[in-house]
């Protein structure tokens, strides 16, 4: 395989969907901030600016001291100081894409330059909270539009697979640290959804991660969290979910692997990962609540599993 595709490209093909994945995120996160009925906008901004920092990838959120809602979303979309941001992780994207342009169908790489070109102008203009959730809104409508193109025009081949890969690995990381961040701190147990601020917060994110519910459902669950973790955790028809991510991870690992004995250790990893949820679902259907305790350790092994695929294949970033 590395003769016939190398491993620059299977990188870069790997990549530029670990970063239209990673804005993607950060792009779902704040339209439900800016969505979530809130006090005045500097009323409570550290709790809001804690949360979107986790969800770009653990930017600290002491960046700067103090900062406002408005700060906090400026510097998680738009900063190119900050390479985290959704502006910077679009624009990283671009580049791997137009590396390995030979390889992707001329539809993907379109996209992807019109994607990143509009982020762009909206980050060189600076709108009003309306307009920057329709402009939110339309950024996710043109991530999506890559991944159908990913979906639909790219042959079930090597490529193919690298793309999967780079998005899946990724969507589990981002999964895992929002569900990490809805846990109250301090009470990183189920009843912690009780607390009006923080249901707010859980109700934005149901809507905007596309896990909504009829509102009187949401609003009389007595474990908003439990709701969550569902959908995001364990389950496995979700897209979202850990438990679809792994088992999807662990498929694309097999067919690229299926010539390559020595890469045993590096599937087993990826099929141990998934187990993990499964794990942890049954202990949760048992009443056990250690949710923090799985999600670091789910984080640090996913990561781990990341760095075992780029060594593997030879394109270590």
């Amino acid at each position: 395989m590395r003769k016939q595709f190398p491993a620059r490209i299977a990188g870069n093909i790997f990549w530029m969907q670990r970063y239209r994945e990673r804005a993607d995120n950060v792009f779902r996160t704040a339209r439900a901030i800016i969505r979530t009925p809130m006090e005045p906008e500097d009323a409570h901004p550290h709790e809001w600016a804690e949360f979107l920092s986790a969800v770009g990838s653990g930017l600290s959120g002491d960046a700067f001291d103090n900062p406002t809602l408005q700060e906090s979303l400026g510097l998680m979309l738009w900063s190119r100081n900050n390479p985290t941001s959704a502006a910077e992780s679009a624009s990283r994207a671009r580049f791997n894409a137009r590396e390995a342009v030979d390889l992707l169908p001329r539809e993907i790489f379109a996209r992807l330059l019109r994607w990143e070109n509009e982020i762009r102008s909206v980050a060189e203009a600076p709108a009003d909270m309306p307009v920057l959730i329709f402009a939110l809104s339309d950024s996710l409508s043109r991530s999506a539009a890559i991944e159908d193109a990913v979906q639909t025009q790219m042959r079930r081949d090597a490529p193919y697979r690298f793309a999967r890969l780079g998005s899946l690995i990724e969507r589990a990381d981002n999964s895992a640290r929002l569900l990490f961040e809805c846990l109250e701190p301090g009470s990183r147990t189920a009843e912690s959804g009780s607390f009006p601020k923080h249901r707010l917060k859980l109700r934005a994110i149901t809507d905007s991660f596309g896990l909504t519910t009829p509102c009187n459902a949401f609003d009389e669950r007595r474990d908003p969290v439990g709701l969550l973790f569902s959908a995001l955790a364990t389950d496995v028809a979700c897209p979202r979910s850990l438990a679809h991510c792994c088992a999807s991870v662990s498929e694309e690992m097999k067919h690229l692997l299926s010539d390559r004995d020595e890469s045993v250790s590096l599937l087993k990893n990826a099929r141990k990962l998934s187990e993990s949820v499964s794990e942890f679902a049954d202990l949760q259907r048992h009443g056990e609540h250690d949710a923090s305790g799985f999600l670091n350790r789910f984080i640090a092994d996913n990561m781990n599993l990341s760095r075992a695929v780029e060594n593997e294949f030879g394109f270590s970033k």
